[in-house]
This record gives C-alpha cells, sequence and structure tokens, in this order.
C-alpha cells in the first residue's frame, strides 16, 4: 500500500510539473511585456526608434529573391483560395518563384493547373509540380522542391492560409541578421467563432504563439517552426540536414536540427496569417494524433543531442519540455485509471493527510493551466473567457486515451504514416480515431460514471477532475463517431 501511495503521490508531481511550467511561461511573458513598455516609453521620451538601426539593409534585403512552397495534398477548394490571394501580395511577380507542390490524388490536380494558367498570365512565375510517388509525404514534396533552388530564402505556405498582401515586405528584413534560420509569423484563425471546438483550438493555438513562442523567441531559446506561414533561409535547412521523413512531424525535426547547430529563430507576432481550424472532432483527432506522435517521435531521436548541445543548461531544459509535453497523456491516463483505487485505500485506512492530499496537486496543476491560456486569451469578457478555457481543459482531459496512445506510438517507432488534416472544403476526415479506440473510450467513461453508484465517498472526493473529464469525454467520444452510425444508433 505505501509503496503504491508512494508512486501515486510521484505521479501527481510530475504531472503538476508540466503544469507550472506552463505558469512560469505566462509570468515570464508577463514580466517581459512589462520590460518592452518601459523601454518603449524611455525610446519615445529620448526620440529615438528600436528599429531604426539597419534599415537600409532592411530594405535592400526585402527585394532578395524567395521561393515560395505550396505543397497539397486533396485540398484544391482552400488552395484556390490562397492562389487568388497572390495578386494582391506586395512582391514584384520577378522577385518570387512560386511551386505548388501537389501531390493531389482525387482528380483536382486539372483544376489547379488551370488556376495556375491564369497567375502566369498575370506575369507570375509559377510551377506545377507533380510526383509519380508521394515519397516522404509533405517533407519528401518540400525537398524535392529545393532541388536545384538557387532562391536564398524559402517561404512555406499550407493550403488552408492565405498570406497577407505585406507578409513578405515584413519579415524579409529580419533576416540581416546572418545567423537567423527561420520568422515564424503567428497564425490567425478565420473561423475561430464557428463552434465551441474551434473558439478551444483558437485558445489553445493563441497560447502557442502569444506565451510559449514569444517568450522563447524574446528569451533567445529553442522555438519550432509551425511548417507554415514562415521563411526559411535555404542555408539554413541545407546546414541541418534538410528536410526528412524519418519524423511525421517534419517541422519540429528540422527546427531542433537548425536549433543544434547553432542558429537561431525568430517569430513575429505582429503578422497574423489566417488559416482555417478543423470543424469536427474526427479531422481534430487526426491532427493531434499526428503531432502528439511526431513530437514525441522527434524528441526520442533527438533527446540525447539536446542534451549534449552547448546551448545553457536553462535552454536545453526548455527544448526537451517543449517537445516531450505531451507525456502528460499516459500519466493523466494512468491517474485516472488508478485515482479511484487510491481515494479507497485512504478511505479505509482513515488518513485524512493522505485523502486530501490530491488537492493541492489538482489545483496546482489547474490553476497553472487556467493561469496560462488566461494571460493567452484575448476574446469575449471575463465569463466567456472563464468557459472557454474550462472546455478546453474538458476536451484536454477527454483526449486523454486518444493522446497516450499517440505518445506510446510516437516512443515504439509506430508513428510513420503523414496522415494530413482534412481541410474544410477538401476530402473530409477518413478515420475518426479507430473503432476500438472509440470502444475504450467509453469504457473509460463508464469506469468513471460507475463509481458513484458503488463508492459514492470515492467518488466525492474525485469529483472535481471527475466534473472536467466526464463532459469532455463525452464530448470526444459522440462527436468522433461518424455522422452515419450516430444516426443509426450504432
Amino acid at each position: 500500500m505505501l509503496l503504491f501511495e508512494i508512486a501515486y503521490l510521484l505521479l501527481l508531481l510530475v504531472i503538476s510539473v508540466f503544469g507550472v511550467h506552463r505558469a512560469v511561461l505566462a509570468i515570464e511573458v508577463a514580466l517581459r511585456s512589462r520590460r518592452t513598455d518601459r523601454g518603449a516609453e524611455r525610446r519615445a521620451r529620448d526620440g529615438t526608434s528600436a528599429s531604426g538601426a539597419g534599415e537600409a539593409g532592411g530594405s535592400a534585403l526585402s527585394l532578395a529573391p524567395v521561393l515560395i512552397q505550396l505543397p497539397v495534398y486533396n485540398d484544391a477548394p482552400v488552395l484556390h483560395r490562397l492562389l487568388a490571394s497572390v495578386s494582391r501580395w506586395e512582391v514584384e511577380p520577378t522577385q518570387v518563384r512560386i511551386q505548388v507542390l501537389d501531390d493531389s490524388d482525387d482528380g483536382s490536380s486539372e483544376g489547379i493547373a488551370s488556376r495556375i494558367d491564369a497567375l502566369r498570365a498575370e506575369g507570375w512565375r509559377v510551377e506545377h509540380r507533380r510526383r509519380e510517388r508521394r515519397d516522404g509525404y509533405k517533407a519528401g514534396a518540400l525537398a524535392a522542391g529545393l532541388e536545384g533552388a538557387t532562391e536564398p530564402f524559402v517561404a512555406i505556405f499550407d493550403s488552408d492560409f492565405v498570406v497577407p498582401p505585406d507578409f513578405f515586405r515584413a519579415l524579409l528584413p529580419d533576416f540581416r541578421d546572418p545567423g537567423l534560420a527561420y520568422v515564424q509569423a503567428r497564425w490567425g484563425f478565420a473561423n475561430a467563432e464557428e463552434n465551441l471546438l474551434t473558439r478551444v483550438q483558437a485558445l489553445i493555438l493563441d497560447a502557442h504563439f502569444r506565451i510559449e513562442h514569444r517568450v522563447r523567441s524574446q528569451g533567445g531559446r529553442f522555438f519550432n517552426f509551425n511548417g507554415t506561414a514562415g521563411i526559411w533561409r535555404r542555408s539554413a535547412i541545407e546546414d541541418a540536414g534538410g528536410w526528412k521523413s524519418s519524423s511525421i512531424t517534419e517541422d519540429l525535426d528540422l527546427s531542433l536540427r537548425a536549433w543544434l547547430r547553432g542558429w537561431r529563430m525568430r517569430l513575429r507576432d505582429d503578422v497574423v496569417v489566417p488559416c482555417d481550424l478543423p470543424t469536427d472532432l474526427r479531422a481534430y483527432r487526426i491532427q493531434q494524433n499526428r503531432w502528439v506522435s511526431g513530437s514525441i517521435q522527434t524528441c526520442a531521436s533527438l533527446h540525447e543531442r539536446i542534451c549534449a548541445s552547448p546551448h545553457p543548461w536553462t535552454h536545453r531544459l526548455d527544448a526537451l519540455l517543449a517537445c516531450s509535453g505531451n507525456l502528460v497523456y499516459p500519466l493523466i491516463l494512468l491517474l485516472l485509471l488508478t485515482l479511484p483505487h487510491a481515494i479507497a485505500i485512504r478511505l479505509v485506512e482513515r488518513d485524512r493527510l493522505l485523502l486530501h492530499a490530491d488537492l493541492p496537486f489538482f489545483l496546482c496543476a489547474t490553476l497553472s493551466v487556467g493561469l496560462f491560456y488566461w494571460c493567452a486569451s484575448a476574446r469575449g469578457g471575463m465569463l466567456d473567457r472563464l468557459r472557454r478555457i474550462l472546455a478546453l481543459m474538458a476536451l484536454g482531459l477527454g483526449m486523454t486515451l486518444h493522446n497516450a496512445r499517440a505518445v506510446l506510438r510516437g516512443l515504439s517507432g509506430q508513428a510513420r504514416i503523414f496522415e494530413r488534416t482534412p481541410k474544410q472544403g477538401g476530402e473530409g476526415p477518413t478515420r475518426g480515431g479507430g473503432d476500438r479506440l472509440l470502444w475504450l473510450e467509453g469504457l473509460l467513461i463508464l469506469h468513471l460514471v460507475a463509481l458513484p453508484l458503488h463508492a459514492p465517498q470515492v467518488a466525492l472526493h474525485a469529483l472535481p477532475l471527475l466534473l472536467l473529464f466526464l463532459p469532455g469525454a463525452g464530448w470526444v467520444l459522440f462527436g468522433s463517431i461518424p455522422p452515419r452510425r450516430r444516426r443509426s444508433g450504432a
């Protein structure tokens, strides 16, 4: 019993550490913003500008040739929207070369070719690249496009992003820093208010950019390229070893390898590139499976190099936490499975101290995560922000089993197939996470729903966690059932 209690409390402690780390990032952002504001006030009094130095070099750099890569796979409707924005870009057509890396197999390539012909007639240099086989998935397409390229900079956009007109004029001057590998713009969300799922996703990604990326960028630490809406220095891609399909999160993999080679990275959160968020849970599960398993897969392959790198130990630790944060999901799954037994033991032993030991850990984890997302939230009033944060926590707990399985796949090397997130207007999701997994998620819900029936006192002490997990798990399970099965009662 004692060993079980010790292991259980250690489990709570580790989960709390991941939560506290996020709170620390939020506090650091607040402190840095305060220092930045004071610096701006001081420059205003002195009549100086923070961006005055190097402006001449920046204006010359803004004319540098750019290769623009648009990887697409069965996403013609949203790609047409992206291509329609090209004519509004504030660049000369001769300054950029556009590659449409089209791996589609749904018969949409002919329509894409027609749109490309129209752009060529307007004077844009556009290549329509087709491959016989989709070797290496997105990484393979990007690597194939770079073969023979001479442009010093490479911009990448997924098909559901819409490039703002001033994107290149805004980001290219940052590369006057010769040690800069890439500049990442912030994502915006065209459909953020479509439903509860998109509202929660917008909050998650706002926190990713506004807190995690911002504090790491300002502190000179590692943060990953997000696969789209950014510009790379081509020599940094080559120096880091190029795009590799050994990881299904090829963007994180290349970013880490570039950082390990001594390159720096920068976030431009004042430049926002809008995109579409998945609108249903089946598409969201596909996206999360790739992001979670791929990040763990990359961490497993590069963690030794991260630990041995010459970067300061605090930067190495932060880089490890940045790419291993999803390890919390198997820990939460263990917590959910062992929580009833742990509380039952304490009730039998009538140990009041141990009986309430969960509470500080639960508060530490939930309040720190709540603070993290509260600081990132910029939408709605106070009550609306609170509702979104509670829905976010419920969704995160509801995805526990799904994401725990993705972590195990990443650790075991089973994450090999790049399954792209279905786009709005394109091919719908073909998988909802697997029938077997849906059954297991249903069993986990029943395991905890039955708790009040056979052990009311245990359920009472587990109530805070149950109030978050059960609505989230029900939401995830019901939303993941294909509509036809839902209608038929299956």
